[in-house]
């Protein structure tokens, strides 16, 4: 019964950080266009007529009048994180002798643009499959550190930030992250 609740619990947590996520993309879009529309009302007020300056002040346009600036400030690319779920699990190599041992990690990727997070998605296999590589041809000894660790995760980090720049044709990654790491 505790299996089924986990499941069902980690379930609905997955859909309620969707849902807020949603919301958030919702708002910043409303944002963006409700600025955009603001600073074209700001810079096209007649010549005679004085600028709300509270209104300038909060769009932060009082420097600038020019409503492409404006744009580019409104669509400002903004981080976006994907969670792999699930958890990476594997076996680590071993020179035959002595007992197996295993790795379990967590993984996000951060992008330098939501925008990019569909192509995350999309290259989900891709990207697990390299990480599961490079996982499996780690020996015990060289993960059990911290300085093995960020090894491990600089590796990692280097192959899916190559995979998604040659999917884009540019920079995709920001970083990433192990959330959880734990080895035996």
């Amino acid at each position: 019964m505790t299996i089924i609740y986990g499941a069902y619990s980690k379930f609905w947590d997955m859909t309620e950080h969707h849902k807020v996520k949603t919301a958030m993309h919702h708002k910043n879009l409303t944002a963006a266009a409700l600025v955009l529309v603001s600073a074209l009302s700001v810079s096209t007020a007649p010549a005679f007529a004085a600028p709300d300056s509270s209104k300038a002040a909060a769009l932060n346009v009082a420097s600038t009048t020019n409503p492409n600036e404006v744009l580019v400030q409104a669509t400002a690319p903004e981080i976006g994180y994907y969670d792999m779920t699930p958890d990476f699990t594997t076996n680590l190599a071993s020179m035959g002798r002595g007992r197996l041992h295993y790795v379990r990690i967590h993984v996000n990727i951060m992008v330098k643009d939501n925008a990019d997070l569909p192509l995350v998605t999309e290259q989900d296999p891709l990207i697990r499959d390299a990480i599961l590589s490079i996982i499996g041809t780690k020996e015990y000894n060289a993960i059990a550190t911290a300085a093995g660790r960020e090894a491990l995760r600089a590796e990692c980090r280097a192959r899916v930030a190559e995979i998604l720049a040659e999917k884009k044709g540019g920079p995709v990654l920001q970083d990433l992250l192990f959330t959880n790491y734990v080895y035996q």
